[in-house]
């Protein structure tokens, strides 16, 4: 039986603080189980991202106690940073990153140049590296999960977020067993132990689906009747998306250095812009301080304006008296 929804503020702006300690200010992202809101920590002073899970099923809340449990450090990751429950809120926080997903910079610009898939696929495999390394397979590369910081130049800097069903292999299962992951990007041998060499699969797909702006094929990672783009990545390419576990490289590391050692050049002009903006109390404290200062400029102009009309009161009197 489902639990109610969360209570939060109407609309996609409200303010409503959690555990004493989170002040949501607006709404910047939805999914099909949670919602994601820009947030005040009251305790840092800092903005942070705030996950808030919707309907509370037992699957979906074992799923949320793995992604707040997985807290790896690298520049290229996003995992979760803190987690709260009160009454009928749980949520878990994460840096908040405002460049938008690299789905939608598919969506924006469809096809990506070779220089701009290269980029997202090597900082894919060097977050994947470190998430092998601790023991996990991610099982959800795809571009919704991929997010990209705004930076001023414009620059590419993806960070792999959403690990509700990344797993250790090893470990008692959270989530039924059999295949879990995005349609397309799961690789034939799926329905069998998750393998690092699934997420490399993904990462497979991935770029062929940014280079072709094609969703992937279900059967396949492309259209039987679609031809493979011209691109210096296809040979690396072609050996992720093997049918066969075995005959992809064995590591994210390994894919890596193929990657690398094809030198594609870097991108050039800027493909990643700030889509959030000011955050709402930034904006209502700065038309707060204009207010004051238009309230003390006019309180000064009635004050220079009555001294000067006083003056020349003084002044008139002086006169007629003589």
């Amino acid at each position: 039986m489902r639990a109610p929804r969360a209570t939060l503020p109407p609309g996609r702006t409200g303010r409503r603080t959690v555990a004493g300690r989170w002040c949501l200010l607006d709404q910047v992202g939805a999914g099909a189980t949670a919602s994601v809101w820009r947030a005040r920590d009251l305790h840092t002073g800092g903005l942070v991202a705030v996950k808030v899970l919707g309907a509370h099923t037992g699957a979906l809340m074992a799923r949320f106690w793995r992604e707040q449990e997985i807290r790896l450090r690298h520049p290229h990751l996003l995992t979760a940073t803190g987690w709260a429950a009160e009454e009928d809120v749980v949520l878990l926080t994460t840096d908040l990153v405002t460049g938008g997903t690299v789905r939608a910079l598919l969506a924006e610009h469809g096809p990506l140049p070779e220089p701009v898939v290269a980029r997202i696929l090597q900082q894919t495999l060097r977050a994947l590296a470190v998430v092998h390394a601790a023991g996990l397979v991610h099982r959800d590369v795809k571009p919704g999960n991929l997010l990209l910081e705004g930076r001023d130049d414009g620059g590419i800097h993806v960070r792999l977020g959403d690990f509700g069903v990344a797993l250790d292999p090893s470990a008692p299962r959270l989530t039924v067993a059999g295949p879990v992951g995005t349609e397309g990007y799961l690789p034939p041998d799926a329905t069998l132990t998750p393998d690092l060499r699934h997420d490399l699969y993904a990462v497979g797909v991935l770029g062929l689906h940014l280079l072709t702006a094609r969703r992937p094929h279900p059967g396949g990672p492309t259209d039987p009747g679609s031809p493979w783009p011209p691109t210096r990545l296809r040979a690396l390419l072609e050996r992720l998306v093997a049918p066969r576990a075995d005959d992809r490289p064995d590591s994210a590391g390994h894919a890596l250095a193929l990657l690398e050692s094809l030198a594609i050049e870097a991108p050039q002009g800027a493909w990643v812009r700030d889509c959030l903006g000011p955050a709402p109390d930034e904006v209502a404290a700065l038309a707060h301080r204009v207010h004051e200062r238009r309230v003390r400029l006019t309180s000064a102009a009635v004050l220079l304006a009555s001294g000067a009309v006083i003056g020349g009161c003084a002044t008139f009197l002086r006169v007629l008296l003589g």
